[in-house]
């Protein structure tokens, strides 16, 4: 049996670019570094100033063996794969007091890919608000709530496809936590709690428990119980992927074409 890709490094290059507004824009907004990782996982590319929009546009030769139903039952391809997109961020904070802050974060993204095995644009907005206040010298409470669209359009390529081939899905989010000190600088227990909801899986519950101890100052001894969910991806439930082809074998003596497809 053949697997679709041997290589994907042979040349690449890729041009980006980065505004940087720092000193242009009031103290009360803030801004986050950027890293940019190349969707097939090769390299990766890291800014140390601050950014509030990065712009990328790569290209990358890749080579792939493609299943075929007739002898050999494979070929081999050199592709290259084009990829484009970029990202816009801002970020809010204002103090309350001195032991009360809100922040407020806005994101969006957007992705374009066209190679064998995927052809696709994803625009991507997300929000994110939290509170982070004392209650008293012992409690410190944070909560907080999110909401993440994508909008797609994937068109069919020569190995994989999308069913359907656009959608527009939610992710809304909530959660809440409280440290507590049990005994200053020594115990402290965290209880939390999220709850989320996306369009594939429906409602997610997650609560973690957490317990610090210190009995020294360079000692910590800590235990957790905890509840996590991965939220089901695009290509869970719709994606398309020839993966291998099998020569005629008895008793059948017939080609078979593998392919993975998500949960339609």
């Amino acid at each position: 049996m053949i697997a679709p890709i041997i290589d994907s490094m042979a040349n690449s290059s890729t041009r980006m670019a980065c505004w940087m507004l720092r000193d242009r824009m009031p103290k009360t907004i803030g801004v986050w570094a950027a890293v940019v990782f190349d969707s097939i996982g090769r390299h990766r590319i890291g800014i140390a100033s601050p950014c509030m929009a990065v712009f990328f546009d790569e290209s990358l030769q890749q080579n792939f063996f493609v299943p075929s139903l007739t002898s050999p039952f494979s070929q081999l391809m050199r592709d290259k794969a084009q990829g484009s997109g970029g990202y816009l961020q801002g970020r809010w904070e204002r103090d309350l007091s001195d032991t009360s802050r809100l922040s407020l974060q806005i994101y969006y993204q957007n992705q374009q890919r066209q190679d064998a095995m995927l052809d696709f644009n994803v625009d991507t907005f997300d929000l994110d608000f939290q509170h982070a206040f004392a209650l008293n010298e012992q409690n410190k409470l944070i909560w907080g709530l999110g909401y993440r669209r994508y909008s797609d359009a994937y068109r069919q390529a020569m190995l994989g496809s999308m069913i359907p081939s656009n959608l527009d899905y939610d992710l809304f989010s909530a959660f809440v936590q409280d440290q507590i000190d049990l005994i200053p600088h020594e115990l402290e227990l965290t209880v939390g709690a999220r709850l989320e909801h996306n369009d594939f899986s429906g409602w997610e519950f997650q609560p973690n428990v957490r317990l610090l101890w210190s009995p020294y100052a360079k000692h910590r001894l800590w235990a957790a119980v905890s509840r996590a969910v991965r939220t089901p991806s695009r290509f869970d439930n719709g994606g398309i992927l020839n993966v291998v082809a099998a020569p005629p074998q008895s008793p059948i003596n017939l080609p078979v074409l593998v392919f993975f497809s998500g949960q339609l």
